[in-house]
This record gives structure tokens, sequence and C-alpha cells, in this order.
């Protein structure tokens, strides 16, 4: 036999690809050993040799809370819940809960989280934020379901896929106890509140707050808004949609609705679900009712739907608090949506005592009087104090 033919002898090229193989396997176990004792994410366990940390990424990291921290009362919104505290709810309603609030998150989203939550645990009460804008969504632009959803699956072994990140291998290579790599240690209570953060709370108290932040982005967005909406309705350039397409805006909120949160209110009778629909600014009401926005017809549908479906769900209380007066005032608020973290606290008290409740005897009532309050609204007068402010501005937010 030549020398080529003993190089080439398919003896040889089994042996090679079986050992290929073996590395290849080997490095891997090792690859996934590392990770399940790290763990950054406490997807697997608590952490070991370490304290407890949590990712801002709840997209991610309300996985690992709810396999491994023991709780029967569950807080599910989005930043405008990030504040409620899971303590004062317990307090006031029973049970130990968790918040567990993603950012900018829509109905689709949390239901992943919600199912695997009931799934995991023995969850008896649900608070839920009905955020509107959102129906119809099943995922953000920007944080890509795919990038999570594994996550929250019956199969606990594809949950590695979220540590197949460059990112996530250099903290395991240096086994890293960086924020950047295993989190913040903050507690269970809220752990994404921002109502503390300097830069967030300078801007309640009044429109000029919201000046003196011009430069930060939510604000920015909001003047800006807020401006062109009343120019737009001072000049009367207001194009009402169609019967057809107003039509179409309700049922489809109505079956989202059905699909990504009531489905589960129907299938765990032995929970209690309370949904609230948050009190946003009023100037962002006025803004869509004054300009007829298709937002009003998804949200109006919302409401009425809901509050007739807890005259027949007895797990089921749905509150608004869009008819009270607090929204007119924008020193309660940071932008046109985001409201002091008192108005946590008042949601909970109200859940508590029973208040604010929408059924299907009071829902037109209601819808009425926050439709007249958001068209009573001066918009078009706030317009133009901010367009007033903002040419006359130095760029400096001073």
């Amino acid at each position: 036999m030549g020398h080529s033919e003993r190089l080439c002898h398919p003896g040889r090229y089994r042996t090679a690809v079986r050992c290929f193989l073996a590395v290849v396997a080997s490095s891997c176990a090792a690859l996934l050993s590392g990770f399940f004792v790290y763990d950054p994410l406490m997807v697997f366990h608590e952490p070991w040799g370490r304290s407890r940390t949590l990712h801002e990424s709840m997209r991610l990291q309300a996985a690992g809370i709810i396999n491994n921290v023991d709780f029967d009362g569950l807080i599910l919104g989005t930043s405008m819940m990030e504040n409620t505290s899971a303590q004062e709810a317990g307090r006031l309603l029973g049970g130990r809960f968790v918040n567990l609030s993603v950012t900018a998150s829509d109905y689709f989203e949390r239901s992943l989280v919600l199912d695997h939550a009931i799934r995991r645990r023995d969850v008896r009460q649900v608070i839920y934020s009905l955020d509107a804008g959102v129906f119809g969504r099943e995922g953000h632009r920007i944080f890509h379901k795919e990038a999570f959803d594994f996550l929250y699956d019956r199969n606990p072994l594809n949950d590695f896929r979220a540590y197949m990140t460059p990112n996530f291998l250099g903290c395991l290579i240096r086994f890293s106890t960086s924020e950047e790599c295993v989190g913040r240690e903050v507690p269970l209570d809220r752990p994404n509140a921002w109502y503390w953060m300097p830069e967030q709370n300078m801007r309640f108290g009044g429109l000029d707050n919201w000046f003196r932040a011009r430069n930060d982005w939510q604000v920015k967005a909001a003047l800006a808004a807020i401006a062109e909406d009343a120019r737009r309705i001072e000049a009367g350039e207001i194009d009402p949609p169609d019967a057809a397409a107003r039509a179409r805006a309700a049922a489809e909120a109505i079956d989202y609705v059905d699909r990504y949160v009531l489905r589960f209110v129907e299938e765990n009778p032995r929970t209690r679900f309370y949904l609230f629909f948050p009190p946003y600014s009023r100037i962002r009401f006025a803004q869509w009712h004054q300009l007829a926005s298709l937002v009003v017809d998804a949200h109006e549908a919302a409401v009425r739907h809901l509050a007739e479906r807890a005259g027949s769900l007895e797990n089921l209380e749905v509150l608004g608090f869009e008819d009270l007066g607090f929204p007119d005032d924008i020193a309660w608020y940071k932008d046109t949506g985001h409201y002091r973290e008192d108005i946590d606290e008042m949601i909970l008290v109200a859940m508590a005592e029973g208040a604010h409740r929408l059924t299907g005897g009071n829902v037109d009532a209601y819808l009425d009087r926050a439709r007249a309050l958001a068209m009573d609204f001066d918009l078009v007068g706030l317009g133009r104090r901010i367009r007033v402010y903002l040419e006359t501005a130095d760029g400096t937010g001073r």
C-alpha cells in the first residue's frame, strides 16, 4: 500500500470524524455546563456564590423569576406599572406578589409571561394594565420575539439559546459579575421602577418642568406631537375615518383582547384578575378624540367589551379612571402617559376597595363622561403655549 493510500484509508477518516465529533460534543457540553452554573438570568436556578441580581430586560428576566421565586400574585404591565409596589399589592390584596412588568410590551408578549407563570406557579391574583395603542401588535419592532419567546415554551432545553450571544459568551469566559453580565441588585418589589431617578422625577410638577427637560426624548416627542395636533385641530385638518374603518378597529381590538387576555380569565376561574385601563394624561385622550383617531374606537370597544364580560366572569374585575379629574392636571405626569407613583398606589387601593369598577350597567355613562372631558380639554390653547416656547427657546432646555 502506497503512502497516499495509507493516508486515504477509510478507517482513518472514520477515526478522524469520530474524534472531531467527540471534540465538538465535549466543547458543547462544557459550554452548556458553564452556562448552567453561571446562569446570569437565573433561568435554571437561583444564583450560586453571589447575590441575586436582575436584568433590566424583563422579556429575558421574567422567566428566571417565575422559575425560581415563590409567589402567588403577579403584576404585569408596561412602564406604566413599573412603579407599582408588589409589597403594597400584597398588603392591600393579600398574597405574595412580584412585579414582572415589561417595558413597552403588548398583550401578546405579556401572554407569554402570563402563560408561563400560570403553568409554573399557583397564581391566585393578576394585576394587568390594558394599555391602549397596541391592539393587533404581536411583538415589538425593536425587541424581536425570536430573541426571548423560547424561554416561555414547554421545552427547558432550548432556554440555553438566551445565552448564545457575544455578550453572554464574553461574560462566561470572565465569569463576570458586572451589571452588563448579571444585572443589578434590586428588590423584587418593583425591580424596574423609575420614579426615584432624578432625570425622571424632575419632569413632574407642570409644563414648565417639561420645558426644562425638553431635550429628553419622551418630552421632546410629546411637545412636538401636542403642538402639531393642536395646529391641525385649529386649522380644521381633521379627516375622520369612515364607518367601516371604525368598525374594523373595534372588532380587531375585541379579538386581540379575547386572544391574549380574556382566555386566561376564562381558563383559570380560581385566579382573580384585576384589569385596569391606565389613566393617561387628558392631553393624550384629547389628542385621540379631537383628531377622531381610530385608537378611540379600539379603546372604547375594549372598555365596553371587558366591562360587559365582567358581569359573567366572577373572577374578573375591570377598572377605569378616565372619568376622574386628576388626568386634567399635567403636574401628575412626566409626559402624556406616565403618572406619579402615587397614582399606582391609588389604583391598588381602588382594587382593594372595589372602587371604580366598570360593568355593563355603567360603562356607557363612563365612556360618555370620558369622551366629554377629552373633547372639552383645551388642547389648542396648550399647543399655542408650547409652540411659543419652542419658537423662542434657545435649545438648552433652560
